[in-house]
């Protein structure tokens, strides 16, 4: 006979059982007081990786996936630098973290970011990363206690996303801070970007380069007994498309080519194993923290990496939006592709990864729920991309709009109609910057689509370099009549006007693109400028430090902080502001001029000669270097010397230094 267990007594034991064999499994998975190794590489296809097939040779990426879990379906949330490592670092969503584009937006969530959980549970934590995407300025430094960003920035750059560090100097970065972390617990994310375009010599060579970066990092840690209970996460921020579906490098679709990652995970007790199912980039966070032991107390978009990922993956390119056209949003449901836009797409994955044969409309019963789904998980999340009324009333108040209110855009061409114009953009940026060719490139995309901000900008930023500003400042006016929350053209219009001299409109529009982005450094940065260029230091200085504030690599900005100081005589500050900014760019001439002339006006000439010559070997036709010079010497009564830079300068020294001019010749008929 049977025995009957009562049924409360059944689902008491069927819990109990359910515990124990969860603890159980979990346990195998945790390793308390582990270190942990975070490791991305940017723009990095897993085809280009032996241990995914490639006949690309990646020995030591090979070695982690010999002894580790190698995931063959993982994608990442965003096709783009710092979203993609905002959604890494937070285990979010785009939707919940916020963050969509480079450069345009802070995230200032640092309670999200894993850091956070790692900290609370005694680790230190630290970064290296190898772009200024992922500079500090945008937000992810909050949650380190060693943020490594320290590239060198060249004043000369026409834009500082161009400022990358090379993948052996960010392993030398990394060592010396393990070197300090080593006797604690830590957690480390190491950010690789060698592959990103240009690529120099190659797009394969460049990742080879950075297997032999990540086999130099784990001998060391070998050596230094570092791995025994070492934890290593690796995977890539996003792909790179080169050439399929028409696009050249990433960003602007969301196909398997930028969509598709490597993903590697090794942890002490780990063995080879290879994962077929679906997994995302914002699983690793929680799975970091589960191998850790640590409590996860935030709710996260990602899942363990050990279970089956049942829910869905989010993935976005809002990139096209920038040019007015529609975005891109879809979501991945086992082996379906949804990509929801003007003409939304739909792909089995199973079959068709490289995602020729559009199932969209043929495969209705999966694409409509899929669809409604996405809508869903969209409007929870969306946020208003217009100006709030305030900033609307501001610029009202400005004069750049005659009624507070600015109609939203219906942002309905499908990129892939687009692709072919992109590409005849991206040809204008390797043309030669001071060529006809360029112009005439910019020109006709902005004749043919006379809306598109971002073909207007980039043609008024030409002009600009070309010294044309009433060309520049009139496709700027443009850029604002199309688009009145354009915080961009208003920043472009205050930088060209500042050139042109007009303060009054330079400081209008400065302020209006404060009123729209207040958190953008470079808005306050070319404010401060129009400050300096009007004589009001006091103000110049505070908006100064407001920069740094927000951007405190900014070299630059050091610079003229030092230089509002000097002219309010606060000369100890601007020797300290001039000295920062020496550090942080080594190949910038105008601090060491800058510094020169204050330790001249603290009678320490003779200590201001090196800088004077640091200014010039840098920069050979840096004018004013040879007149500050030039009195530094007759000051200590070396006379010759003072005549011949008193000459070198009379000789260079353009039209319109007259003042300087004529001093300099004053003095100079003073020598004997």
């Amino acid at each position: 006979m049977k025995k009957i267990i009562p049924v409360v007594a059944a689902t008491l034991l069927i819990a109990i059982t359910t515990w124990f064999l969860f603890k159980k499994r979990s346990e195998k998975h945790v390793f308390s007081d582990a270190n942990v190794l975070l490791i991305t590489i940017d723009t990095i296809r897993p085809d280009y990786l032996s241990c995914y097939g490639s006949s690309n040779k990646t020995p030591n990426i090979d070695q982690l996936a010999n002894r580790g879990i190698l995931f063959e379906n993982a994608f990442c949330q965003v096709p783009l630098t710092f979203p993609s490592h905002t959604s890494i670092l937070t285990g979010l969503f785009p939707t919940r973290h916020g963050v969509h584009q480079n450069g345009l937006e802070i995230f200032n969530k640092k309670e999200e970011l894993i850091t956070a959980a790692f900290r609370a549970n005694g680790y230190r934590t630290g970064a290296v990363i190898s772009s200024f995407v992922l500079d500090r300025k945008f937000g992810l430094a909050d949650g380190f206690d060693v943020y490594d960003d320290r590239m060198e920035r060249m004043p000369t750059l026409t834009s500082n996303f161009e400022v990358e560090r090379r993948g052996d100097e960010t392993v030398s970065a990394a060592s010396k801070i393990l070197e300090k972390f080593r006797a604690e617990k830590w957690f480390l994310w190491i950010h690789f970007y060698d592959p990103h375009t240009p690529y120099n010599p190659g797009y394969a060579q460049e990742i080879s380069f950075v297997d032999q970066q990540i086999g130099r990092l784990m001998d060391w840690l070998q050596e230094r007994k570092l791995t025994d209970r070492l934890v290593v996460a690796l995977l890539g921020d996003h792909g790179e498309s080169l050439g399929e579906h028409g696009e050249k490098t990433h960003g602007f679709f969301v196909y398997n080519s930028t969509l598709k990652i490597p993903m590697i995970l090794a942890y002490p007790d780990s063995k080879q194993k290879r994962v077929s199912n679906i997994v995302a980039a914002v699983d690793v966070a929680p799975t970091l923290l589960q191998l850790a032991g640590i409590q996860d107390l935030r709710s996260r978009d990602g899942h363990s990496l050990f279970q089956p990922r049942k829910a869905d993956v989010y993935f976005e390119s809002r990139y096209a939006e920038l040019l007015g056209w529609n975005g891109l949003q879809g979501l991945i449901r086992e082996n379906w592709k949804l990509i929801a836009t003007t003409r939304s797409e739909l792909y089995d994955l199973s079959g068709d990864s490289h995602e020729r044969n559009n199932l969209y409309s043929a495969q209705q019963d999966i694409s409509r729920p899929m669809k409604r789904d996405l809508t869903s998980m969209i409007s929870i999340s969306a946020k208003a991309a217009t100006p709030d009324q305030e900033t609307l009333e501001k610029l009202k108040s400005l004069g750049y709009i005659s009624v507070a209110t600015v109609p939203k855009q219906n942002r309905t061409e499908d990129p892939k109609d687009k692709i072919a114009l992109w590409s005849r953009y991206e040809s204008s940026l390797e043309a030669k910057p001071d060529s006809q060719e360029k112009v005439e490139l910019l020109q006709a995309l902005v004749r043919e689509e006379p809306n598109n901000n971002f073909f207007r900008l980039s043609l008024a930023s030409h002009y600009r370099q070309l010294k044309n500003l009433n060309a520049a400042a009139e496709q700027l006016q443009q850029a604002i009549q199309n688009d009145p929350s354009d915080p961009n053209a208003y920043h472009e219009l205050a930088v060209t006007y500042r050139e042109m001299k007009n303060y009054g409109e330079a400081l209008r529009a400065a302020e209006a693109a404060l009123a729209i982005q207040p958190q953008r450094s470079e808005f306050h940065g070319i404010r401060a400028m129009i400050r300096v260029e009007t004589g009001r230091f006091a103000e110049a200085k505070a908006e100064f430090v407001k920069v740094l504030q927000m951007d405190p690599n900014n070299a630059v900005a050091w610079n003229n902080l030092g230089n509002a100081h000097r002219e309010l005589n606060e000369l100890e500050k601007a020797a300290e502001a001039y000295r920062k900014a020496i550090e942080l760019s080594p190949h910038y001439a105008y601090p060491e001029n800058g510094l020169a002339t204050v330790l001249v006006r603290q009678k320490q000439t003779r200590e201001a000669l090196p800088h004077f010559e640091n200014a010039l070997r840098l920069d050979p036709r840096f004018v004013e270097v040879y007149l500050n010079m030039a009195i530094a010497f007759h000051s200590l009564n070396e006379h010759q010397r003072a005549k011949t830079l008193y000459l070198t300068f009379l000789k260079i020294a353009p039209d319109w230094m007259k003042q300087e001019k004529a001093n300099a010749q004053l003095l100079l008929s003073q020598l004997p």
